[in-house]
């Protein structure tokens, strides 16, 4: 902007002195002559003295402005791409949560490595940690880690009277994500503790899978919410 400044001012200031030099009082004109071009000079100078301050005040009235406005325009954008990454973050994890559910038994059991308590009758291994893959516990390039956080930025986006509804979905996705982390963890530790065994399992992974329920829904009503589908 200053330089623009600048240069516009020298332009102007070059304009003037050109129009002011070809009025000038020539040395071989009369007395008359050369007081009429001098008066026709004071005049083109006073005129040119206005002009380049108006085009000054202008120039930093517009640069101003420009200066002002291209922070908090930058800002905005800034803020609406974060908030667009955050809402496509709840789309993804909710859509992942559903694939969980579709496929539970596949997503949760692994066939293909053998165990000290794999056996020729049930050679499959319940995998439940694989729910706090889908609940965003185990990678932050997941994209429901720490979805608390995220779904309390995009509260701005909240339409008027649905806050209430919003906070009361949002808690209880928190609440039951958390239950349904602690329960396919105890599972995956069910037969190898004292008195545990495959029943102990199958015990915690279901009610990991109605954690998860739980969870999906409530996650649903907050993208709903949003308007995110």
């Amino acid at each position: 902007m200053r330089l623009s400044l600048a240069i516009s001012t020298g332009i102007a200031t070059l304009l003037c002195t050109h129009v002011i030099t070809a009025f000038a009082p020539q040395l071989t004109t009369g007395t008359n002559t050369r007081a009429s071009s001098a008066s026709k000079m004071s005049a083109q100078s006073e005129q040119c003295t206005r002009r380049q301050s108006l085009e000054q005040a202008g120039l930093i009235a517009v640069g101003s402005f420009f200066a002002n406005a291209s922070p908090a325009a930058a800002k905005q954008s800034s803020q609406e791409a974060a908030l667009e990454v955050d809402k496509q973050k709840l789309v993804a994890g909710y859509n992942r949560l559903n694939y969980l559910l579709d496929n539970w038994e596949k997503e949760t059991t692994n066939c293909k490595t053998k165990t000290q308590y794999s056996s020729a009758s049930n050679p499959c291994e319940r995998t439940p940690l694989r729910v706090q893959i889908y609940l965003g516990y185990t990678s932050t390039e997941d994209p429901l880690f720490r979805a608390d956080k995220t779904m309390r930025r995009l509260e701005v986006l909240v339409p008027a009277g649905s806050e209430v509804e919003y906070l009361d979905a949002m808690e209880k996705y928190n609440e039951k994500a958390e239950e349904g982390s602690g329960n396919a963890y105890t599972s995956s530790w069910g037969e190898a503790n004292p008195g545990g065994g495959k029943d102990r399992i199958e015990y915690f992974v279901e009610r990991a899978k109605s954690n998860v329920v739980d969870a999906r829904d409530a996650l649903g009503v907050v993208v709903k919410i949003l308007g995110l589908v």
